[in-house]
This record gives structure tokens, sequence and C-alpha cells, in this order.
């Protein structure tokens, strides 16, 4: 087998396994939809008042800031990030795509992306003054940005080469993308795996009074493959937007239901998807309340991986514990909460 083709083998592997592992393999299509369904009034309280916000949208500024740190890692790949040019690009990038996720939010109105990467130190304890004055007038909320930290590593949990014989180096390879470069030894048959990691910081500001609505650190690392590139870089950077979506919607966002349950409530549909940032994977708690209106968990969830799993403004979670009619209690118009991703 060539190494072109082992390269492409145990990247599929890997993007397999790890999809396996964590979201399980469960057909929507395949289980019976259930009759049963909770009384409307559970959620018809949540969804009025959100249907008020819905007349009164924030406005939301994005800048973008540097960071204070110079070096992005300490493995073979610093020569490539660790210029003031390359924080800035990476910066930019998650600033594009976090406007990108944000911007098909319905309860938030976006009004600019800031152009450039700016100092920290531009900002003063006056909201009123960031920027040097060139903060819209029409802004209810800054969103700031930055990435903190780049690394690509190898895998220590490295894959078997069964065909091929050889370890990988730890060089870059010239012109084209950077990646591993592959020196064919004797000594071995275990194939390193690469991976990126990317780590940013993000925070939400009243323009008006100029307290911290939130402010939180989240990372996200690449599929590991038998090389690295600047696609691995830009994956993660998409993967931050999602969980920086996906934080806004565990404090802010539309209440969530389930729409539709199937199998005894062994899967179920929700009223949101990728408009706020749900992946697969993501978990979800189901709520019930009691005669005195107190609320408690019923059970929890995971988004499918299957690509039908999440449409635009749907998901579809695999219920823990579901399945049997005696334990059939995630029906429709049970109300779903995300649970923090990290």
């Amino acid at each position: 087998m060539s190494l072109k083709s082992f390269k492409r083998i145990s990247k599929l592997i890997a993007v397999t396994l790890a999809v396996f592992i964590t979201t399980g393999c469960i057909s929507w299509y395949k289980l019976h939809p259930d009759g049963l369904e909770a009384p409307e009034a559970n959620i018809k309280g949540a969804k009025a008042v959100y249907e008020k916000r819905l007349n009164f949208r924030k406005r939301a500024y994005f800048v973008g800031q540097k960071t204070t740190r110079r070096y992005f890692t300490h493995t073979w790949f610093r020569d490539y990030v660790t210029t003031i040019s390359s924080e800035s690009v990476f910066t930019q990038k998650l600033g594009v795509e976090l406007q990108n996720k944000f911007g098909g939010l319905k309860d938030l109105e976006l009004v600019g992306l800031h152009r450039d990467v700016i100092d920290e130190q531009s900002f003063g304890t006056d909201t009123g003054s960031m920027l040097n004055g060139s903060l819209p007038q029409q802004a209810d909320y800054l969103i700031l940005y930055k990435v903190t930290n780049v690394a690509v590593r190898e895998s220590l949990a490295t894959q078997t080469g069964r065909f091929v014989t050889g370890v990988v180096g730890t060089g870059l390879s010239m012109g084209g993308k950077h990646r591993a470069a592959y020196n064919t030894q004797r000594s071995g048959d275990m194939v390193r795996l690469y991976y990126a990691t990317v780590s940013a910081q993000v925070q939400m500001v009243d323009t008006k009074n100029g307290k911290s609505i939130f402010s939180f650190n989240i990372s996200a690392d690449s599929i590991p493959s038998p090389f690295c590139a600047q696609d691995n870089i830009d994956d993660c950077i998409r993967k931050l937007a999602d969980k920086a979506c996906a934080r806004y919607l565990y404090q802010f966002g539309p209440p969530i239901y389930v729409k539709e349950s199937r199998g005894y409530g062994r899967m179920v549909e929700l009223n949101i998807g990728a408009d706020y940032g749900v992946v697969p994977g993501m978990n979800f708690r189901f709520i019930q309340k009691n005669a005195a209106g107190q609320e408690f968990e019923i059970t929890t969830g995971y988004v499918g991986s299957d690509p039908d799993d999440i449409g635009p403004d749907y998901c579809r979670v695999i219920v823990r514990g579901q399945g049997k009619p005696e334990n059939f209690r995630v029906m429709k118009n049970v109300l779903a909460k995300p649970i923090m991703m990290r």
C-alpha cells in the first residue's frame, strides 16, 4: 500500500472512530413516532417571553483584540505561527466565523465587525470612549474576542500501521502546505498523528454601563491526522465560533423544547439547530416541573452525528435511559436546556 493511500485510510479511520465513540449509531427514520405529548402549557409562557424579546433585538459590534502572548506554541510548528501578523490573522478569522454564526441569531442584530485587530490598551474604563470614539452609537453590546494560543502537536494515542513501517518525522515540508514530513525508518511500525489546538477568549460587554455580560475561555482540537496543515487550524476556529454561539444560547437563547419524539423517547427533535451553534455530541438536559412549579431533571441526551441530525433550525438528540413504554417521559413539549460546552 502506498504512503498516500495509507494517509487517506488512517484519517478516515480516525474520523469514523471519533464519530462512533462520541455519538453512536441511531437512525431517526428507523424509530416509530410517539403519540404521547406533554401539555403545551409547559412551553407557552417561555415562548411568549421570547417572542416579546424579538421585538427589541439587541445590536452587537465585534472587535478583535491582540493577545499579549508572543509565542503560540513550543512545537515544530512555532516558526509558522509566532509572528505578530499571524496572531492578527488568526483573530481576524475568528471574527469572521463569529460574525457568521451570530449573524443567524433571531434576537441579535449585528451592526459591524471592526476592521482591525486592536491593542487591549485602546479600551478605557469608560465604555463610551472605546475604540477612540469609533464605536457605533447604535451598538448595545460589544463582543470582544482574541485567539490566545495556537499549537500543533503529535498525538500520543498513535495509530499502528499494518501495511507501512516507519515513523513520522517532525520536520516541515518545503513548499505548499505546512505538514509533517515522513521519514521512512525500519525502527518501528507506529505512525504518529498530528492535531491542532486553538484557544480563544470571548467577552460580551454592555456598552451603556461597561459591565461584562459574560467572559469565557474556549478551546478546540482538530481531528488527528497524519498531516497537519492550515486547514486543521481553520477547522478549530470554526469550532470555536460554534462553542461561542452555544455559550450565548446557554444564557440568552430561545426556549428549547421537544418538537417530536420517537422510539418511546429514545430520540427527540428540538426546535434549535445550526442557527444557535448546535454541533454533534452537544449535550442537553430535559426538564419537567412539579405541581409547585419547581424544575427537576428527567434525563440527558446528546446530538446525533448523522448529517440529517442537525438542520438550520432543528437538531435530533439521542436520549439516555429512554426506549421503553414504562419509562417514557421525554416527549413533545418537554423543555430542554443545553449543558455547557468546555
